[in-house]
């Protein structure tokens, strides 16, 4: 009798359009609608943002840095993060999809009671970050 070997599911990379329009953060983004979608963020600080049920769909983050953010309960759904610092962000009772952290500081980073699916993390620095219950 041989014993059948299942083969690990292949984790979907982020579904992104071949081109980003390039987004500037600002309080604006936030104000006309919970829904920030098809955009690149590069090379920005975004900083003291404490917002619930957010929604980052088809974004890539690019040399991002967070600072002093709370973002719980925000949904991520085809996001990439690329050489972004998010230490110490709150990202807690999340449902996180089809996302790529590559190369991020994620020190002390809360996901815990997240829902992660089909998300990879290549090249991070991520202690004392929180995974519990995700």
């Amino acid at each position: 009798m041989s014993k059948q070997v299942k083969k690990a599911p292949k984790i979907k990379k982020p579904d992104l359009p071949p081109r980003l329009e390039e987004l500037d953060w600002d309080a604006s983004l936030l104000e006309e609608e919970e829904r920030i979608e098809n955009g690149l963020i590069k090379d920005q600080v975004i900083e003291g943002i404490k917002e619930e049920r957010l929604s980052f769909k088809k974004l890539r983050f690019e040399g991002v840095t967070f600072e002093s953010c709370s973002f719980r309960q925000i949904e991520l759904v085809d996001v990439e993060f690329y050489k972004c610092d998010l230490s110490n962000v709150d990202l807690s009772d999340s449902i996180i999809h089809h996302v790529e952290w590559r190369d991020c500081k994620l020190l002390g980073m809360n996901v815990s009671g997240s829902t992660i699916r089909h998300t990879t993390f290549k090249g991070c620095q991520a202690d004392y970050s929180a995974f519990g219950f995700a």
